[in-house]
């Protein structure tokens, strides 16, 4: 019954080595098992040493287990010798198997290695590349407003069958308080539209992820016209922010920066500004607490996404996305998820070792975003074991995102970190597309919704650049030199020319015909023309990305905007859903 078992004990022998007359041990390390490295004793004066010594290893038969030989030659008065080092995988044993194997390079090493039965027990952190039941299950229950809201959307005759029902998604880019508070015109427009109804997943980083957060403490805020929302948020982003510096706020923040340190975390400042963030936006709730708002299929998925970094290594070198569901958080590069209650958790060998309380969203918002940290690389106060997140051993095309420097050695990816370094995505590219390409969620449309400042194409032609290197499919973007220069409100890329790529939409934040028009097809007047001066990015513009606050009208203009450019393109929105519906239909017959 433990032949599908993941764990397996593992028995090294080191018996002798051929080598001149020195004092050498040998050094066995398995990062995929333990942090620590075991040697045998040292043979002094012996040109032919024999150790006959044991060490047992619990392995997972499911990742990339690489065991490291090392010999050395012991000097009392400075650094130990190295000598060579050999590495054995794990994967060339069978189980139950008892092999001898001669490793040749400067010298002889001869070990047994020893690979006894399995052990019975299961993970608390899952393996594999495959949805969660959770997602699965919200998946079904979320065609129960989908297929109604796609039949009055296209007016169609009929329902839509399962298989003949697009996988709607709505993705967003960081940019402060400009993303925080355009998105809410966006979904107010999507809303109008009823094409909310018709989105299976929401995804966000940096200032998005605050929007994000706020509407889903209301388990039915997509079924609402957003109005009370986008209100209260009016409300935050308007009112004076230095009360949450007073003497008695940095009291309170000391206060829960102990709690969290008792715990067992690891505290830093990007913790002290998850509790600003706190105390300007929203009250104290954990990611977990979603789970209501979804369980019903009643609002679309939210995916809040961040990258695992290296502190002495750029981005371009090494970049893992990491993605926070209310169900799980997990890096899609390994296959490695645990449950969202258990982030922050300590875990070794895919067990949960140490139960630590969930954080508050405040904490993971403070992780994700860039506003005022944009010089601090951080390390977030994740304590994962050597296999809390490890390397699935799989075929490399079963690989999504294996795309940086040091995949080439094993023992230097994140397997082997006590910590996590989470950072902003947009340390990377400006995009929170990444989940939405896995191919086992199966997206066919995609709301590109830009709030990047300064060049609005320049986060789309990265992903593009990206995708293409890794081998993920993604739509050609082509856009003339005239457009690139002058953007219009929104671009439509079927992918046409990319088999199995999703269609896009894609909105830059642009004030085009917003300036003459208050709402579609209704010009302004000559006294409401004021109201359609949007300075977006301008060296005197409010937005700016660092901007925590802004006025009661730079506030509800942005919200306007946003809205607007949703419902004038209503027709290309359309155009996206019925080509994606028109293919689903093709690929069943």
């Amino acid at each position: 019954m433990w032949k599908d078992s993941p764990c397996f004990p593992l028995v090294c022998v080191c018996i002798f080595n051929t080598v001149s007359q020195t004092d050498c041990y040998v050094s066995l390390w398995l990062p995929t098992a333990s942090n620590d490295k075991f040697q045998t004793k040292a043979i002094k004066n012996c040109k032919d040493p024999v150790w006959n010594e044991t060490f047992y290893f619990r392995i997972q038969s499911q990742v990339k287990n690489v065991l490291e030989l090392a010999l050395y030659d012991k000097d009392v008065v400075t650094q130990d010798d190295h000598l060579f080092t050999v590495y054995f995988d794990i994967a060339k044993l069978s189980l139950g198997e008892e092999v001898f194997m001669h490793f040749k390079c400067d010298s002889q090493v001869r070990s047994k290695i020893r690979n006894g039965i399995a052990c019975p027990d299961r993970l608390d952190v899952r393996l594999g590349f495959d949805l969660c039941v959770q997602e699965q299950d919200f998946l079904c229950k979320r065609k129960n407003y989908i297929i109604p809201a796609l039949k009055n959307v296209l007016q169609l005759e009929q329902d839509l069958l399962d298989h003949e029902t697009p996988v709607v998604a709505i993705m967003t880019t960081g940019g402060g308080m400009r993303s925080l508070t355009a998105l809410y015109g966006s979904l107010r427009g999507l809303k109008k539209l009823n094409v909310l109804d018709c989105a299976t997943y929401l995804t966000g980083l940096s200032g998005t992820t605050w929007t994000m957060s706020n509407l889903y403490r209301d388990a039915d805020w997509s079924q609402k016209d957003l109005h009370e929302q986008i209100s209260e948020a009016r409300k935050h982003m308007t009112k004076c922010k230095i009360n949450s510096f007073s003497l008695e706020y940095l009291k309170y923040y000391k206060k829960q920066l102990c709690q969290r340190k008792r715990e067992g975390r690891k505290t830093s400042f990007i913790d002290l500004w998850g509790l600003v963030l706190e105390s300007f936006l929203h009250d104290g709730v954990q990611l977990s607490d979603q789970q209501r708002a979804i369980d019903c299929g009643q609002n679309p998925l939210p995916i809040y996404t961040a990258v695992n970094v290296k502190n002495n290594y750029s981005t371009v070198d090494f970049k893992e996305w990491v993605e926070f569901t209310p169900y799980e958080v997990g890096l899609q590069k390994y296959g490695v998820f645990v449950r969202t209650e258990d982030f922050g958790s300590e875990f070794f060998m895919g067990r949960l070792m140490k139960k630590v309380p969930e954080s508050r969203i405040c904490f993971l918002e403070g992780e994700l975003l860039k506003t005022t940290n944009y010089f601090i690389v951080c390390f977030v106060g994740v304590f994962f074991g050597p296999t809390g997140f490890a390397v699935l051993h799989l075929q490399q095309e079963c690989f999504f995102l294996s795309d940086t420097v040091l995949d080439t050695f094993p023992n230097q990816l994140t397997q082997s970190d006590e910590f996590l370094s989470l950072v902003d995505t947009g340390f990377f590219i400006n995009t929170s597309v990444m989940p939405l390409l896995k191919p086992e969620r199966k997206v066919d449309v995609i709301l590109h919704l830009n709030y990047s400042a300064g060049s609005q194409i320049q986060a789309l032609d990265q992903t593009c650049k990206y995708c293409s290197e890794q081998g993920i499919i993604f739509p050609r973007v082509n856009l003339s030199e005239e457009d690139r220069k002058n953007l219009k409100e929104c671009y439509l890329f079927d992918g046409a020319e990319t088999p199995g790529a999703p269609v896009l939409l894609f909105f830059p934040l642009v004030n085009d015909t917003f300036r003459k028009y208050k709402a579609p097809g209704q010009k302004r007047s000559e006294s409401e023309m004021e109201d359609g001066k949007v300075d977006l990015y301008g060296c005197c513009s409010p937005y700016s990305t660092y901007s925590l606050q802004y006025s009661e009208k730079a506030y509800d203009r942005l919200v306007q905007l946003g809205e607007y450019n949703i419902l004038n393109n209503e027709d290309l929105i359309l155009q996206a859903l019925r080509t994606a519906v028109e293919r689903k239909r093709r690929i069943k017959k």
